[in-house]
Parts: structure tokens; sequence; C-alpha cells
């Protein structure tokens, strides 16, 4: 029976032994604000008080705010470009189109069979080789936000015996960008990762391509008798309003780095602002948090 009664003392021990090792605490810390009342572009200190293992801040404001909103109504859905073109005759080479229908797979036969939208004739489009910006044009109303949207320029170059010398196009710049309410953001812009140039046609290669400098549409050089597409095309740009208005927290120090004694940050917009810190301690049993807000006023 001590036998007994013993070992039973042993496991008791050991179980309670085991569990306060790892039992996770409350992250220990305070924070406080050297000044809560700013203009716009005045620094504020934060100051903290013990050492969390995690420590990320809110600052309130847009898409950096803890207390995230409901879905936020998107109001327009704005695309706009600019081109130069030089040399050559040949006319109506670029097309400006955009699909919610394409499946994605870059590969031109996919390319041309997806359903596009063509949007050319509203917009203003280069007639000289000084960059020309087009104007901008809401799409909001063409598109299924709830699916990935794709822009795609076509340049199609005819038989240039019969109907003139292709034109060498640039595409420098594009920017697709939204209303959230007031909030403004951009969605997409020109980036060498974010158009692939796949062509259809006897296409002599290297002649049109994505660079550093934009999208360069020139047609072939020697077979001037052939018919050919290029087509740039976009990666697939989320507009969905649930997907692109997402708060993210700023990290101030992750597991391995020092204490953080203190933060500096300014506002660039006046309003009333909720300013969240938030401690955390986890391990592979879980996490606890402990979360500090101080209201910053921000004046003009």
């Amino acid at each position: 029976m001590k036998k007994y009664l013993y070992v039973q003392l042993c496991l008791t021990v050991l179980i309670f032994y085991g569990c306060s090792k790892y039992e996770l605490e409350n992250p220990d810390f305070e924070v406080t604000a050297d000044k809560t009342v700013v203009k716009v572009g005045e620094e504020i200190k934060f100051k903290f008080e013990g050492n969390p293992q995690i420590l990320y801040f809110y600052s309130g404001q847009f898409l950096n705010d803890y207390e995230q909103k409901q879905e936020l109504n998107q109001t327009n859905l704005l695309f706009s470009f600019e081109s130069t073109v030089a040399n050559g005759t040949q006319d109506n080479q670029v097309d400006v189109l955009i699909s919610n229908d394409f499946n994605g797979n870059y590969v031109i036969d996919d390319i041309k069979a997806a359903n596009w939208i063509r949007i050319t004739d509203e917009f203003t489009l280069a007639i000289s080789s000084g960059s020309t910006p087009s104007t901008e044009i809401d799409i909001l109303d063409r598109v299924d936000t709830q699916k990935p949207l794709y822009i795609a320029f076509r340049y199609t170059t005819k038989n240039q015996n019969e109907n003139g010398k292709q034109r060498n196009w640039s595409i420098p710049i594009v920017l697709l960008k939204s209303n959230l309410e007031q909030y403004s953001l951009n969605l997409f812009d020109y980036s060498t990762s974010a158009f692939g140039m796949y062509s259809y046609g006897n296409k002599e290669s290297g002649r049109s391509v994505i660079s550093t400098s934009g999208i360069l549409f020139k047609g072939n050089s020697t077979l001037l008798g052939e018919y050919t597409e290029d087509w740039a095309v976009s990666r697939a740009i989320k507009i969905d309003p649930k997907e692109i208005a997402v708060n993210k927290s700023i990290a101030l120090k992750l597991f391995t780095e020092a204490k953080k004694e203190d933060y500096v940050f300014a506002y660039d917009v006046p309003g009333t602002y909720k300013a969240t810190f938030v401690g955390e301690t986890t391990n592979v049993y879980g996490s606890k948090k402990v979360i500090k807000t101080i209201d910053i006023t921000v004046n003009p």
C-alpha cells in the first residue's frame, strides 16, 4: 500500500512539473507615449517596459488597424497607362484588353481562347515617341471582383508589304488602383515580373520583349509578309475588397531579437487613431497575447 501511494505521489509530482514547465505566462509589458496629440508628420516616441517574446504594432491607419473593419465599399477600379510610338506607318496595331475569364495557363492558345473585353477606344494612345498618358477609366462595372483580373496589351502586325511598315510601341507605365470608401489603394503597376510576352504566328525572336523600361513591341524585320500577334499579359490581379483590404501589423520584435526599448512613429493623415501594441508569448503548446492601446489625435 505504501509502495502504491509512493508511486502515485511521484506521478502527481511529474505531471505537475510537466504542466508547469510548459505553461505559458502572459507577456509582461507596458507602453507609454511621450505625447498623444500631435500634428501630421510629428514624431511620437513609444517607450516599452517588459520584454515580450514577440511585439508588433498597429497604427490604426488604413490597412494597419488592429480593429479590422467590416468589408469596405469599393467605389471604382481605375486603369491607366502610358505609351510611346516610333517609326513605321502601320495603323491600329495595339489593343488594350481585360479579362476575368482567362484560365491562367500562359500559353498562346489559352490566351487567345479567353474572353477578352476590348477597351482600346476609351484611351488616348501615343502618336509620337514622347511618353503619352492615357485617359484613366473606371472598369469596375465590367469585371467580376470575386475573380482575378488580367490585363493584356495585344500588338498585331499585318503583312507589311501590303499594310505598311510596323511601328515600334512601348508601354512603360501601367497602373490599376481602387478607392475603398475614402481610401485609395494601388493594386498593380508595371514591373518586369508583372507581365509576360507570348507570340502567335511566324514571329522573329527578340523583337517584342518585356524589359526594365517597359513592354516593347516590334514587328518582324525580315519576314515582312507574315501576320503576327504579340500578347503582353499580366499576372493575376486581386481586386476583391475582402482580399485587398487586409490589415497587417508592423513587427517590432521577434524571438531572437534584443529587448525593444522604444519605437518612433509619425502619422501622415489627420484623424483620431488607436495605436495598438500586441505582446505575445508562444511555443509549440500555444500562445498568449496582451494588448495595449493608446489613443492618438493627429491635427493638420
